[in-house]
């Protein structure tokens, strides 16, 4: 990898695919759905649900949120569970309380108990709780009754518990069988794939970060096919950039060609031709 960075005069690898808040890129879509989701939980407003395709940025959101209320203590009390599949209630909630700092009991019940108490204390001294749940399509079928039973923790006048939800579309299966959760969502948020002109943006700023130049390693002839074969989704944008940047340094050539940009797509299973023939 040093090789690799040293031959482009890179400082960082720029289309590592780790969510990493230095990389994060926000187009208008994204700057939506990241207000969408501040502002239900900054309102107390209970569940909100961001949906989107593997690889379309959602995580990216959740831990830009994560990291923008971790730096508030004194607002935000905050959870983020990358897991949330363990599948029987006891697991989930194991799981959930000890995410919060907890220390979680192996009955069902205690924790359960735990959970009240430690709301309304973080309620009354002006903190909001916050849980963001990524991948959450894995939630188990008793874990989405689980979910809806904690969104019932509330006084009078506001919900206790913020319960941030990540999932791919698939998510809206789930929901359908659990119509009392799904009435409860407050906010609701979509991430397509990325248009061109995002597209190219976005790769032109995860370079600028890691100190190279978009137009001199990647010429404009690559823009449209690079384009075409990531579908506009984030995460393949990343894979295929990193692996026309490696073909490039193999063959030791200044920057991405053509060839670099095909073999790629080829390797990488990214031809829409070869996906509609697996499909």
């Amino acid at each position: 990898m040093a090789g690799y960075l040293q031959h482009f005069g890179l400082v960082l690898a720029p289309f590592s695919t780790a969510p990493d808040p230095r990389f994060a890129f926000a187009t208008r879509a994204h700057e939506i759905a990241l207000l969408r989701i501040q502002d239900s939980v900054e309102q107390r407003m209970g569940v909100c649900l961001l949906k989107g395709e593997i690889g379309t940025g959602k995580s990216t959101i959740a831990h830009l949120l994560l990291k923008s209320w971790a730096q508030e203590p004194e607002r935000f009390v905050v959870a983020y569970l990358s897991d949330p599949s363990p599948y029987t209630p006891a697991q989930f909630l194991r799981l959930l309380v000890a995410s919060f700092g907890l220390d979680p009991s192996r009955y069902v019940e205690t924790n359960k108990a735990l959970l009240p108490g430690f709301l309304i204390d973080h309620y009354e001294a002006g903190r909001v709780v916050v849980a963001l749940l990524d991948e959450a399509q894995t939630i188990s079928p008793p874990n989405m009754t689980t979910l809806q039973l904690l969104s019932n923790e509330q006084t009078a006048e506001t919900k206790l518990l913020q319960l941030a939800l990540f999932a791919q579309p698939s998510f809206d299966r789930k929901l359908s069988y659990q119509p009392a959760l799904r009435s409860r969502i407050a906010r609701r948020g979509n991430l397509d794939p990325l248009i061109f002109t995002d597209s190219v943006a976005l790769m032109r700023h995860r370079l600028r970060v890691a100190g190279g130049d978009f137009a001199r390693l990647f010429p404009e002839a690559l823009h449209r096919p690079l384009y075409n074969a990531s579908q506009g989704i984030p995460r393949r944008l990343c894979i295929l950039g990193d692996n026309t940047l490696f073909n490039a340094f193999a063959h030791g050539r200044p920057a991405a060609s053509p060839e670099d940009l095909s073999e790629a797509i080829r390797d990488g299973g990214f031809d829409p031709a070869q996906e509609k023939a697996h499909a």
